[in-house]
């Protein structure tokens, strides 16, 4: 915002000259000079209704011939009205050091002998310099005001970012509970249809498989809301990286029903590691989503890493995950992370998934602050790796 200061010549400037001496040739020069500066002037005498008078006239400046205990008393009276006017005295000689004109709230004053010129020139810097105050003083106001409905409205989205946070929350709660309880009534009666049509025929028996593996993909989908709202909650405390993958692995488990493939997983830490700082829990569900890929893109029973070493300066702990599958193109490693993306148009047929894994991750590690890298060639497998901060 640009404020533009006013130009002493901008207005006419009021001033009661007061003069409580018998010298009207005097006065008058006083008066004739000021006048011919373009101010507006009026004359009066020291009397006890001059103060009625300021605040009815308002006048800019107050000019006051000679000075004495009378007026010192009346600029006191003057100063405590609001918007009361500028205050100049001029002086017959230079006050003496206990002099307590500005105590009294004197402005300015001129001590003679002083040329007209002079005196105008002092009017007009005072009057200058009173009026930038007041109007930096009013813009300051304005600013104020401004600023406090930019709070009010802060305010208002905040309560309603706030709102909007608890429905979201409570919607993915509730999807999650509805969805989670009729899913695990499914499992739990497909399993025991399934036992119960080990001599069936083949076809009945492709029919339950098929509702089994639908009733996991929809399970997936469920624990992935959960992931993606509990992704926007983190929290930051000290842990231990094995308990990370340990609890990594263990869900990992309870997604793959066979325990041939989870042997797959090897865990390869070193054995000097720090405390770091993050969410736990977070940590856990990156690992296993990074698992998981590495689990479902590695054909034929390949191996999937689990490594964790300290950085080079001792700042954290890097932490990766690491397979022997197909591999990523080189143009598709900035792609692979957005939601639902998929390789290939086959990727999902072949291999299963909805391509938000690694949206999951991108969202958790986003939030703790730290960045995931990938190197991979077509072929040989991929590594994901990211860092955490040491715990102090």
């Amino acid at each position: 915002m640009t404020i533009t200061l006013p130009h002493p010549s901008d207005t006419t400037a009021t001033i009661f000259v007061v003069d409580d001496r018998s010298d009207p040739v005097s006065v008058q020069t006083l008066h004739d000079a000021l006048q011919d500066a373009d101010f507006a002037v009026h004359s009066t005498m020291l009397t006890k209704r001059l103060r009625e008078t300021i605040r009815r006239e308002q006048p800019d400046v107050v000019l006051f011939v000679s000075v004495g205990l009378a007026i010192l008393k009346l600029c006191q009276q003057i100063k405590r009205d609001e918007d009361s006017p500028l205050i100049v005295v001029l002086l017959h000689e230079p006050p003496s050091p206990k002099w307590v004109g500005y105590e009294a709230g004197i402005d300015d004053f001129l001590v003679r002998p002083y040329t007209n010129d002079e005196m105008v020139a002092r009017l007009k810097m005072a009057l200058r310099n009173r009026r930038q105050r007041s109007h930096l003083v009013s813009s300051n106001r304005g600013l104020e005001q401004q600023l406090a409905e930019r709070n009010r409205e802060l305010e208002h989205m905040l309560r309603r970012s706030q709102e909007l946070t608890v429905l979201k929350d409570t919607i993915v709660a509730t999807v999650s509970h509805e969805l989670r309880t009729p899913l695990l009534q499914m499992k739990s009666s497909l399993s025991l249809l399934a036992e119960d049509l080990k001599q069936a025929p083949d076809s009945t028996a492709k029919l339950v498989n098929y509702a089994a593996h639908a009733t996991a993909r929809l399970e997936s989908v469920v624990n992935n809301i959960t992931h993606l709202a509990a992704s926007l909650n983190l929290k930051r405390e000290p842990f231990l990286v094995i308990d990370a993958v340990n609890q990594a692995q263990r869900q990992v488990r309870r997604k793959w029903e066979s325990s041939h493939e989870v042997e797959r997983v090897r865990p390869q830490l070193a054995g000097d590691l720090p405390t770091v700082m993050g969410d736990r829990g977070a940590v856990a569900q990156v690992l296993q989503q990074l698992i998981d890929n590495g689990l479902k893109f590695s054909p034929q029973g390949g191996f999937v890493d689990v490594l964790a070493e300290p950085v080079e300066d001792g700042s954290g702990v890097r932490i990766a995950v690491r397979d022997y599958g197909i591999g990523i193109p080189v143009d598709q490693v900035e792609k692979i992370f957005q939601a639902f993306y998929q390789i290939d148009h086959t990727s999902t047929r072949h291999f299963g998934g909805t391509g938000v894994g690694l949206a999951i991750v991108k969202l958790i590690l986003d939030g703790l602050g730290t960045r995931c890298e990938v190197s991979s060639q077509v072929g040989q497998g991929s590594q994901f790796s990211f860092v955490l901060p040491t715990a102090t």
